[in-house]
């Protein structure tokens, strides 16, 4: 296995691939993009690349409440102890501008820098939160005098009410308002891939003990999932409740309407198709929750020994990338409209309680910044219902026929199947997943998966307690 530190390097990484880029939604060869975009990779090694701590960066003492936020930083700018060469107040605009070594600029707001002093009275370092908040701030607050000290590395601020306020050069240097660089974890460059993912050794392995055991092991796993959205965990005992082990070393089980897990296996009178033996197409789960989660863990207890059973994977956001490049139009609808999902169970041997659930989403979704961010697909729960307009109905089944050509088309389909023992772990915002259809006996369990689910939020705040502290006890 690689360095624990091989996939966690690519969270921090400034590097990009020069074999494919995304800029703007597309897909483009060979051309500069700008930083937090996707990533497509050809099957080409990833030269490994040692990961930066917070607790290893020199700029800023480990003591400083200005480190708690440091992990949302780029390592070049937080890291870097470029100095402050000059500063000058702003009273028209009620700013401070400062101006460092390299010719770099920046203008910052009066209000804004007094609303982050980091004094003991405005900040607590031991809760790591603010003790002033806008309520106690004066819109209007000047700076009466600036200067520059600590060889060029703190800016210090006398304000027109008295208050001081100190803040160090690389603080600054991060913190560039809507120029500031992507967060370093939760907008890392992701890796998109087709179906010879595991042929390619692009797929990465990982032993169960490993990740009980060792937080680098589990930095790189938890890496590997946010890069590429899928991983796997290899050699897990052939006994329930092993995921609930594994999802505790990252936080905490998101209970869903089938409990803390579900017992995947053919299911006698099951009124849902995940729990027979036919064909499943590949979906997202939980598509008709308002909020499905985020992460999977599917662990094989049994699988069968005949033809089919194979796990069928699909990186949804390779297929919207081809979808946006293809089909532009079908992309809009797809980003635009909601689709209603519903799933009703009333088989107890399925769920205790029975359900029907109803959410909607829209198939592709976009942050903020146009940005892929989640693909919620999954046609088995398509409602009726359409709340779009009637003009937009036939183009929104084209563009759905449209994405589903691009998902199920072979050189997409990742097929595997999963020997006992092997937990299959990946980003359910992002990969479909499926199966081939296979035989059974009645009265047999021929085939026995079982699954739960972690939440973004805990993984994300693991990487981070991780990446800034990986040869630290964090347990």
């Amino acid at each position: 296995m690689h360095s624990a530190r091989f996939l966690a390097s690519r969270l921090v990484s400034s590097e990009v691939s020069p074999l494919f880029h995304r800029f703007s939604g597309c897909l483009v060869t060979n051309t500069p993009r700008p930083s937090g975009c996707i990533t497509l990779r050809k099957t080409a090694k990833i030269p490994s690349r040692k990961i930066t701590t917070t607790s290893s960066r020199c700029a800023q003492p480990a003591s400083s409440a200005f480190d708690d936020h440091a992990a949302l930083y780029a390592d070049h700018n937080w890291s870097r102890s470029i100095p402050i060469t000059d500063v000058s107040k702003d009273p028209d605009a009620k700013m401070v501008v400062v101006q460092w070594e390299d010719g770099d600029s920046q203008r910052y707001p009066n209000v804004w820098l007094k609303s982050n002093c980091h004094c003991e009275g405005c900040y607590s370092k031991g809760a790591h939160g603010k003790l002033k908040y806008t309520q106690h701030l004066d819109l209007d607050i000047q700076a009466d005098v600036v200067s520059i000290t600590q060889d060029g590395q703190v800016l210090a601020i006398k304000w027109s009410d008295g208050h001081m306020t100190s803040v160090p050069s690389n603080w600054l240097r991060c913190n560039r308002f809507d120029q500031s660089d992507r967060d370093p974890v939760a907008d890392a460059k992701l890796d998109l891939w087709g179906s010879d993912v595991m042929s390619s050794s692009r797929l990465r392995t990982f032993e169960f003990d490993e990740l009980m055991q060792s937080d680098e092991a589990l930095l790189d796993w938890l890496s590997e999932i946010k890069v590429l959205g899928i991983s796997l965990v290899k050699n897990a005992p052939k006994m329930s409740h092993q995921i609930h082990k594994l999802a505790d070393r990252v936080g905490y089980i998101t209970p869903s309407t089938f409990g803390t897990h579900s017992d995947v296996m053919v299911v006698e009178g099951g009124d849902m198709l995940g729990f027979s033996n036919g064909y499943l197409m590949p979906h997202t789960d939980f598509s008709y929750y308002v909020s499905p989660p985020g992460v999977a863990l599917f662990h094989c207890i049994k699988n069968t020994s005949t033809v089919g059973g194979d796990s069928l994977l699909i990186d949804g956001f390779k297929a919207a990338m081809e979808l946006k490049t293809d089909h532009h139009d079908a992309f809009n609808m797809l980003t635009k409209h909601e689709i209603e999902h519903v799933a009703i169970s009333v088989n107890k041997k399925i769920t205790q309680q029975g359900f029907y659930h109803h959410a909607r989403h829209p198939l592709i979704r976009l942050d903020a910044l146009g940005q892929l961010k989640q693909i919620t697909f999954n046609e088995i729960y398509h409602a009726s219902l359409f709340r779009v307009p009637v003009d937009d109905v036939i183009p929104m089944f084209s563009a759905i026929k449209a994405f589903n050509k691009i998902l199920l088309r072979d050189d997409n389909v990742f097929k595997y199947k999963m020997k006992a023992g092997d937990i299959l772990t990946f980003n359910n915002h992002r990969m479909l997943h499926g199966r081939s259809a296979f035989s059974t006996d009645i009265g047999s369990v021929e085939r026995h998966l079982q699954t739960c689910f972690v939440e973004w939020d805990c993984v994300l705040s693991k990487l981070r307690v991780l990446k800034k502290s990986p040869s630290e006890n964090l347990e």
